[in-house]
């Protein structure tokens, strides 16, 4: 019986200005940035994918492999303008299940 060769890491990015983001520039953005930092192999094991934004509260979550974690991260710090406006993204938590990264934000125990 084959066992998963990966698992799954959530990471939850937020942003401080009222910037309304569309999720197809922010995965383009990001996928660009681990591009330019990693090239296409390493891109290709991050197994990135954005799974919720939220508008009001102007954060993303972000499923990815758990071996790139990491690489992910740093590529979110790289990206400096989206939709030609000046963004700084940074990585508030990372958990192993989306609902448990949920709830960390429902309970304010991340920023």
């Amino acid at each position: 019986m084959p066992v998963r060769d990966y698992r799954s890491r959530y990471i939850l990015f937020k942003w401080r200005d009222n910037i309304f983001l569309d999720r197809s520039i922010l995965s383009h953005a990001l996928s660009l940035s681990v591009m330019r930092l990693y090239g296409e192999v390493g891109a290709s094991r991050t197994r990135l994918r954005i799974m919720d934004m939220g508008t009001d509260d102007n954060f993303a979550i972000v499923r990815c492999s758990h071996k790139a974690v990491d690489m992910v991260r740093a590529a979110a710090s790289t990206v400096k303008e989206l939709d030609g406006r000046p963004i700084v993204l940074y990585s508030v938590g990372v958990s192993g299940t989306i609902k448990s990264l949920k709830e960390k934000i429902k309970k304010r125990k991340l920023p």
